[in-house]
């Protein structure tokens, strides 16, 4: 119950429905000043969800210190959370995350107002050599994404897809897919729609086995969009195949502007024997309540 009521402070559409959650608590009421809720926090085989049931954890491990500060109005209240994960899995919407045994160092600083969701300047992520990711977001009262500014590093692609990308996967029916080399990644949201990023693979293969559908091997190069400008990048690989017919090395040399990246100028890509050319090509993503869509 005092967990249940600990969590509800912070997060008002979580329901703990399992695991066990140990610690110590200090409280501090001063006459002048915030009331103040400090201490190290050790959970196993935590469950919860959320009143809609978008977000859902189960199995969860981890210990944490923690500090939150409850201001009166107009001032905010602070949490600042500092800890390991260890294990379990959960799901926030279509992404799901199985957390591996070894240690996943986790910090958040976070502000909250009344009548405004919470603001987070500082997140920070680390999983190992698989994924770095530090950034800020902040939430509407109703706990949808408003902003989102994250950069993402790794130098071992191969156990994302078992740990961060299989939900995903699954919808777009590439359950099998493997990644193997390193990526340097910045993402940023604005108004709940993705408002620029880049994407710098260092020697990636992306296959996906099933018949031999596809691949590309030695992915290098950059992959930037942007809404507020036009900006220029260029992906190239070393050799590729697709449903079992093999195609050698090419450079995509593209423009972000308007929403969109397409290509600036016709590529040929080597296959069976020939040539196969792409005279256009034009990815435009989700805005405005419409889907992505590619010509």
């Amino acid at each position: 119950a005092w967990a249940q009521g600990l969590l509800s402070k912070s997060w008002a559409d979580a329901r703990l429905q399992g695991g066990t959650v140990d610690g110590r608590i200090a409280v501090a009421a001063p006459e002048h000043g915030p009331l103040q809720l400090a201490g190290r926090l050790n959970a196993s085989g935590v469950k919860l969800e959320t009143t809609d049931a978008t977000i859902a954890s189960d199995k969860l491990a981890g210990s944490f210190d923690f500090d939150y500060r409850i201001f009166d109005a107009p001032h905010p209240s602070l949490l600042t959370l500092e800890g390991t994960l260890h294990g379990g899995e959960f799901l926030a919407g279509s992404v799901y995350v199985s957390l591996p045994d070894t240690p996943i160092g986790l910090s958040v600083r976070g502000e909250h107002r009344d009548g405004a969701g919470w603001s987070l300047p500082h997140i920070a992520w680390t999983d190992g050599n698989a994924l770095h990711v530090g950034g800020s977001a902040a939430f509407d009262d109703a706990a949808n994404l408003r902003t989102l500014d994250l950069t993402l590093h790794s130098d071992d692609l191969s156990p994302l897809r078992d740990r961060y990308l299989s939900g995903l996967l699954g919808i777009a029916g590439l359950s099998d897919l493997t990644l193997t080399g390193a990526l340097d990644a910045q993402v940023r949201v604005d108004g709940g729609e993705i408002h620029a990023f880049d994407f710098v693979p260092h020697h990636v293969d992306i296959v996906e086995p099933t018949d031999n559908r596809f691949a590309f091997h030695g992915l290098d190069g950059t992959l930037r969009f942007s809404r507020a400008a036009p900006i220029d990048s260029a992906l190239q690989w070393h050799d590729g195949v697709l449903y079992g017919l093999e195609f050698g090395a090419a450079s995509l040399p593209m423009r972000s502007d308007g929403g969109a990246i397409a290509l600036t100028r016709a590529v040929s890509v080597p296959l069976l024997g020939g040539e196969l050319r792409f005279d256009n090509m034009t990815l435009r993503l989700p805005a405005d309540g419409k889907g992505a869509d590619a010509v």
